[in-house]
This record gives structure tokens, sequence and C-alpha cells, in this order.
């Protein structure tokens, strides 16, 4: 059985964590950071402990595996602009709940992306962003229930930094969402 804690709320510490948890939390993070140091992947800068940047995430959610007391993936939600959120960002998926191949039934990814899409209905439009192709956001939108409404945006973005190029996934009851994406979170010069 999968639960999760939620590291991060509303873009502070949780208050509402018991100590058990926090601490928990905590080691979970640890796990990751050597985890991530010892995996070789060209990302693990990412998920060290300075580089997961919970100052900009309005919620960091740690799934972990009850009954082996393991962690399983954590992500977070970053607000990235008035109207958009990045879901499942710094995604991190632990060693021993690495599949060999692609899942489309990964529970424990949508216990995450369940979350966001319950607890952060403020937020207009939420998405999330591959850098080298869309095969794998095509593959969620084909054969899992949870991403049937999330769309494409057409080609590639240059999300918020110079060559930053993106695709982007997103879901949004907005009519101009697609203009709203390209508004928001489109690279400018300064």
């Amino acid at each position: 059985m999968f639960t999760y804690i939620e590291l991060i709320k509303d873009g502070k510490v949780n208050d509402d964590l018991s100590m058990e948890d926090f601490n928990r939390a905590l080691s979970f993070n640890e796990i990751r950071v050597i985890e991530a140091a010892e995996s070789g992947d060209d990302l693990a800068d990412n998920y060290g402990p300075f580089n997961i940047k919970y100052d900009k995430m309005l919620s960091y959610v740690i799934v972990y595996d009850t009954e082996t007391n393991n962690p399983v993936c954590s992500s977070g939600l970053q607000k990235t602009s008035k109207n958009t959120g990045r879901i499942l960002s710094r995604y991190f998926r632990y060693k021993n709940y690495r599949p060999g191949k692609w899942y489309p039934d990964d529970i424990e990814d949508y216990i995450m992306l369940n979350h966001y899409l319950t607890n952060y209905k403020d937020i207009p439009i939420l998405y999330n962003s591959r850098e080298k192709n869309n095969l794998y956001q095509k593959r969620l939108k084909k054969y899992t229930k949870e991403y049937k409404d999330f769309q494409l945006y057409p080609g590639l973005l240059e999300l918020m930094f110079k060559n930053n190029f993106q695709h982007v996934f997103y879901t949004s009851d907005l009519p101009n969402a697609e203009e709203i994406i390209k508004k928001e979170l489109t690279y400018v010069q300064s």
C-alpha cells in the first residue's frame, strides 16, 4: 500500500505533519541525495541537497510504501506564473521502485498527480514538461485515465529560461489556455 507525505504545503514546511512523518520525509530526502549522486544520471545534480528548490515549491510530496517504509517517488508543484503551475517538478523515482520498462499503471505516480489536481484547483493551468521529446507524454495520454484530459502544447516552447526548449503537457478548463501558456511561460529576454 502506498501513501504520501506532503513536506511542503502552500509554499512552506507543512506544520500539520507529525514529528514521525517529518523525520521520515527528511530521511527519504537523504536517500534521494545519495541515490542521485551514485546514479551517474545527467540530471543527478537536480536532486542534490540544494537543488530541489523547496523555496520555489508550492507543494512537495514523497510517496512511500507503508509495508516496507521505503520511499517510492517524490516531486513538487511549482507556481510558475500567475495562471500556471508545474506538476511533477524535480520528479525522482527511488532505486528500488524503478521499473525495468515503462508501466502505464504505476499507481504511486498517480497518487501525487491526484493530490495536485485535487488540492490545487485554484491554479487554472497545471502542466509538466520534458526536454527531449513528447513520446512519454503521448503514452500517458493514450494509456492512462489520469491524463486523458491533458493536452500537448503544439511544438516546443522556450520555457521560462533562455534555450530551455520543452514539450508542455497541460490540463485546464480555460478555452485560451494555449495563449496563456505562450504569454506567461515563454522566455523573454529582459
